[in-house]
């Protein structure tokens, strides 16, 4: 599926995002050649514009150091940040959180090139998911330190693991196992990374997704003690019929002894 896609349908983005989960084992998410374009034009218009003005991550320090430039890179930052402890994340939250990153990063505010764009997709593309603790966030100031634990996975950092295939990898090694070339990220970049609310995003949706799957499971054991006990599915409410699949429900009535049986 093309990013461009996604981005087109930000009406539907619960059902497309849905969607994407659900094809992600047969699917790959790519990069158009044209917003690729884009995110490498606007990558310079940024680095031109800095040359006359201050921006914050392109000719500043960071955080308190804003006016230290050279007193803190982006790299330090993110080591300064990893420190949660506890279980990781599941793999779920971890792979909605890159999609929900991705999806930010695409559109073209974040200051990213299209190469290290695509890099970051191959890490979703691969299903690797960097090992994230549960506990420990500054959430004055958004996500900071789940995505710098999300982020050092990815740039192969020290005590970075990832999760590939239900094995536990150093970032380092799976990185140079499957091949992929890193490209040299400039530090406007990694804070692009690392700013945000994608991993907060990505437990939200996932509540709701489990509700969701919940609720219906409940409906579909409703209508289902009904037809087994041989009631008349007119004493339920309309609006709980319509919520489920009337052609699943007369499938369910026609194999009633199966289902007994």
């Amino acid at each position: 599926m093309k990013i461009s896609t996604i981005l087109e349908n930000k009406n539907q983005s619960f059902d497309i995002i849905k969607l994407i989960l659900l094809n992600s084992l047969k699917q790959e998410i790519v990069l158009d050649k044209n917003l690729e374009d884009t995110l490498n034009f606007n990558f310079q218009q940024l680095l031109e514009l800095s040359k006359r003005r201050k921006i914050y991550g392109i000719n500043t320090g960071l955080g308190p150091f804003v006016d230290y430039k050279n007193l803190l890179d982006a790299e330090e930052l993110i080591e300064h940040l990893r420190i949660s402890t506890n279980e990781y994340s599941e793999d779920e939250i971890i792979q909605l959180t890159m999609l929900f990153r991705i999806i930010v990063l695409s559109q073209g505010y974040s200051g990213i090139r299209g190469e290290s764009l695509k890099y970051y997709l191959n890490f979703y593309n691969h299903h690797l998911f960097p090992l994230v603790p549960i506990s420990g966030s500054l959430g004055a100031s958004g996500d900071l330190i789940p995505l710098s634990f999300l982020t050092a996975s990815i740039l192969g950092k020290p005590y970075s693991f990832i999760r590939y295939h239900g094995k536990i990898y150093s970032s380092r090694k799976i990185i140079k196992k499957l091949s992929l070339k890193k490209p040299i990220f400039h530090k406007r970049e990694i804070l692009a990374f690392i700013n945000g609310l994608s991993h907060s995003k990505a437990y939200v949706f996932y509540s709701i997704l489990q509700f969701e799957l919940l609720f219906h499971i409940i409906h579909e054991f409703y209508i289902l003690s009904y037809i087994l006990l041989n009631a008349n599915l007119e004493h339920i409410d309309d609006n709980v019929l319509k919520l489920m699949n009337l052609k699943h429900i007369s499938t369910l009535i026609r194999n009633k002894n199966e289902l007994l049986n």
